[in-house]
């Protein structure tokens, strides 16, 4: 899909309204839906000719939501319609670290982006999310949103992000919340694409299909797997309100071998039970752990 956006060429001089000069941003989307993946990918080209200006994609859904989810550190965060404000006026944009996801308990649709965090649930029945946001400067003197400035007044010609862009999203459509519907992992699918290396043909003994390592159940993610002077070490994370008992199973090349519980300082803190081959590890609401599995 092709399209051009006629929009003001910047900010006028009083600074107190839009330019009456406009320019115009061509806009093209690429839609595609690859076999075995379960999301719509949609990527975004454009060239900016503007200034001073925020450019967003909007996501209408066929069912009212009341809340979104999205992903941040270590965690899964529920926000509702109501901005949050405090010495600012409040703002109903939020950030996302891979994906936002709305859902009516039944029905649910989630967003993934590649570095476009910025979103916003408008009126319970569409995502907004932030594609470009120009600016000239670090902060101003005269912004309507502040009582004073945010930071010094410096004035900022690359944050104009004048020229060409591309930008991936990709749409997931699924039921239930973003449990149910297994958003962590198809966000991951696309945020982490595998990547391809080349390699002489040699002997082995790896199996033509599997995995060195999965986790159950879907609210405990992976956050890291490093080779830590000769042991592997993982580090999991929580993200829903309920406790849970992690099961870390390891395939080949990978195996246990005397699993166990560590502090930030990488020392032991108790040994892990192994229950029908997967290490049983008790998490608290929002708990993050360190994991030797060998």
């Amino acid at each position: 899909m092709a399209l051009r956006l006629k929009v003001p060429a910047a900010l006028a001089p009083s600074g107190r309204h839009r330019a009456r000069r406009s320019v115009a941003v061509p806009v093209t989307i690429d839609l595609s839906l690859r076999s075995g993946e379960p999301f719509l990918r949609a990527t975004v080209h454009l060239t900016n000719a503007a200034r001073d200006h925020r450019l967003r994609a909007h996501f209408p859904f066929p069912f009212s939501a009341a809340s979104s989810h999205a992903d941040g550190a270590f965690d899964v965060v529920e926000r509702g319609l109501v901005a949050e404000g405090g010495f600012e006026a409040p703002l109903a944009t939020f950030p996302s670290r891979r994906w936002v996801d709305v859902s009516d308990g039944r029905n649910g649709f989630a967003l993934f982006h590649r570095g476009t965090p910025e979103y916003e649930l408008v009126d319970g029945r569409e995502l907004a999310v932030t594609l470009l946001r120009s600016v000239g400067w670090l902060s101003r003197q005269d912004l309507s949103t502040r009582s004073g400035p945010a930071g010094p007044a410096l004035e900022t010609p690359g944050a104009q992000l004048q020229g060409e862009h591309t930008l991936r999203l990709a749409l997931y459509p699924h039921a239930g919340d973003w449990l149910a519907g297994g958003v962590h992992a198809a966000a991951e699918a696309f945020a982490y694409p595998l990547r391809g290396a080349g390699a002489r043909a040699h002997g082995g003994d790896l199996r033509s299909s599997g995995g060195g390592l999965s986790i159950e159940p879907a609210s405990v993610q992976l956050s890291s797997l490093a080779a830590v002077d000769g042991r592997i070490e993982c580090r999991v994370y929580n993200a829903s309100d309920d406790p849970v008992v992690a099961r870390i199973r390891a395939g080949a090349p990978l195996a246990v071998q005397a699993p166990a519980s560590l502090d930030l300082f990488g020392n032991e803190t108790a040994p892990l039970a192994i229950e029908e081959g997967a290490v049983a590890l008790p998490l608290r609401p929002r708990e993050i752990a360190t994991v030797r599995i060998a």
